[in-house]
């Protein structure tokens, strides 16, 4: 837990905690009132949480309840998955977590949130015109792409957040114990790096730019996980429809 009033030495500390240590061990940050400008470099550092001060004695007692609950989840599910297993979880194109186990994540944490009241959102990322891409540069070259979008969007989420290939050229993100809000603040930063992101790929002489659009709904007491994947699908259609490279909420009471 570090306090980020005592200033720069503060946010180097939790930057290098975050990049340096393993995600056995969560980083959260306070943050002063006055300086909320913060949050955006907690985002940027990936460290596991971060916290507006003042807060309630209460507020921070559940709140590091719920990290060590995380830890302790966390450390339990990794232990018990040898490497042949955890091969089986993985996307063998872009090594993220396949759609088998992204499905299995969503029904437990569709449990956990009734159990404990957790929120989470569900993002589902297209690429923009792949098929196009694809017809002009051929399969091998998109199949690079997608690596290379993959690895770039697994830097831009928090450390307990998760992400798999749903399929094709469609991805999925899970993030963890998040409001609304902020959900959509982190699915339109991805959507920004992406749009900003020179891809380089050995065969082009000349680095690639491409967008994505992204669907995105929050968890509801009454959803399940088909209802959830449904509306961040109507969503990621209004996206396309509104002109791509761009970001559309939607639930069921939409």
């Amino acid at each position: 837990i570090i306090d980020a009033s005592l200033g720069l030495p503060a946010m180097k500390l939790a930057s290098k905690l975050a990049s340096n240590v393993s995600k056995h061990f969560p980083v959260l940050v306070l943050i002063p009132e006055d300086q909320v400008y913060l949050s955006q470099q907690c985002l940027d550092i990936r460290v596991h949480d971060f916290m507006v001060m003042p807060i309630s004695s209460q507020l921070f007692c559940q709140k590091v309840t719920a990290t060590n609950h995380w830890l302790s989840h966390y450390q339990r599910y990794n232990n018990s998955f040898d490497q042949q297993l955890n091969l089986s979880v993985r996307d063998e194109l872009t090594r993220l977590y396949n759609r088998r186990y992204m499905n299995r994540l969503l029904n437990r944490l569709i449990e956990q949130a009734h159990n404990q009241k957790q929120n989470f959102s569900l993002c589902i990322v297209d690429i923009d015109h792949f098929k196009q891409f694809n017809d002009t540069y051929g399969h091998l070259i998109g199949d690079e792409l997608l690596r290379q979008l993959a690895r770039l969007m697994e830097l831009r989420i928090r450390r307990h957040d998760s992400i798999g290939r749903w399929g094709g050229e469609e991805f999925i993100i899970v993030f963890a114990d998040i409001s609304q809000s902020l959900s959509i603040i982190l699915a339109e930063r991805i959507c920004r790096y992406v749009a900003e992101h020179d891809f380089e790929i050995s065969e082009l002489d000349q680095a690639l730019r491409i967008t994505v659009s992204i669907g995105v709904s929050s968890f509801q007491r009454s959803d399940n996980s088909e209802q959830l994947i449904s509306c961040a699908d109507k969503a990621l259609y209004i996206a396309k429809d509104q002109g791509r490279n761009r970001v559309i909420r939607h639930s069921l009471a939409s």
